[in-house]
């Protein structure tokens, strides 16, 4: 039986979602034309270095050990995934056919060099570059990217902040973010500024901090994010500060408190949708989580059941 428009298969679905969770930390992506009988090298292939954790997949591997078929978004059909673990001694794809499916893509998370304020001024200037390059894909797959001030370095722990004033830092970070909003602009993109908690950075913590930068900015293309994770370790009242953020909020993400799959932990999730309900949030939800609390064939489907019936509940338009 043939598929509706825009439906995965269950066994692409399973691996689709297996796939993700591997390529979240890094992801290898070739541009190539490609076409039924198109070989492509796994190895000597000129590639980007990418954290796109929902673009494309080669289901195969994961689904029945095969490499036959690569399935490419109709969004760009010359972006092909390259999964990691393909075994050393694969040295080649050949493409015997082609699947086209529509994968919405939420965000670009990471896949630049350093940070916008990295102690290592080399290193924030490959942040700018690259950004400024992912912005440009962003806006061919229409999409965003989440940027971060930093990970890693904060004055809160003992000897890990970068070594200037804290206002220095801030004026550092809007000083990259200007002309990178205005290359958002120009193309078509979106730049998504998350808050992360206090022991990995402290100059954008809470939604608060998130705001008051993109404030500073005033471009269309710039909004907030708000991340569950960090949120329960930052925020007083988490359905209150996504109310505040109103339409400046552009990606939510979501994770339970201790970074597992929404329903594991302890994070009231129908405060968080009833908020965004109430605000009329439009756009995308992911979810972010650093492990599962189980089988994935278990804890994923009840997780995607739970995340259905909280839009239901709260009559999001998502």
């Amino acid at each position: 039986m043939e598929n509706a428009p825009n439906e995965i298969p269950l066994p692409i679905l399973k691996a689709f979602l297996v796939a993700s969770q591997e390529t979240i930390a890094i992801g290898l992506f070739v541009r190539v034309p490609v076409s039924v009988g198109t070989v492509i090298p796994v190895s000597g292939v000129t590639v980007v270095m990418r954290s796109l954790r929902v673009i494309v997949l080669t289901s195969i591997p994961v689904v029945c050990a095969s490499l036959q078929t690569i399935l490419i978004t109709t969004i760009s059909c010359s972006l092909i995934a390259v999964r990691t673990v393909i075994p050393a001694t694969i040295i080649a794809v050949t493409i015997t056919s082609i699947v086209a499916i529509t994968i919405p893509v939420t965000a670009i998370a990471g896949g630049y060099r350093g940070w916008l304020i990295d102690p290592d001024h080399e290193k924030i200037a490959a942040a700018r570059a690259d950004i400024a390059s992912l912005l440009d894909l962003a806006g061919e797959l229409g999409t965003g990217i989440v940027v971060v001030p930093i990970w890693g370095r904060t004055r809160n722990l003992p000897g890990i902040a970068t070594g200037r004033t804290r206002d220095e830092d801030e004026a550092l970070f809007l000083e990259g973010l200007r002309p990178l909003a205005e290359r958002a602009e120009r193309a078509g993109a979106r730049i998504f500024i998350e808050p992360l908690n206090r022991y990995q950075n402290d100059v954008c913590v809470t939604i608060a901090d998130a705001i008051r930068f993109r404030d500073a900015l005033d471009s269309a293309a710039v909004f907030v994010v708000g991340d569950t994770f960090h949120m329960n370790i930052e925020e007083a009242d988490m359905a209150a500060s996504l109310a505040d953020a109103g339409e400046r909020l552009g990606y939510v993400q979501m994770a339970d408190s201790q970074r597992f799959e929404p329903g594991a932990g302890h994070i009231d999730f129908s405060s968080i949708f009833a908020a965004l309900g109430g605000m009329g949030y439009e756009a995308d939800i992911g979810i972010e989580c650093s492990s599962l609390s189980g089988d994935p064939e278990v804890v994923l489907p009840r997780t995607a059941a739970l995340i259905r019936d909280l839009i239901r509940e709260s009559e999001l338009a998502v």
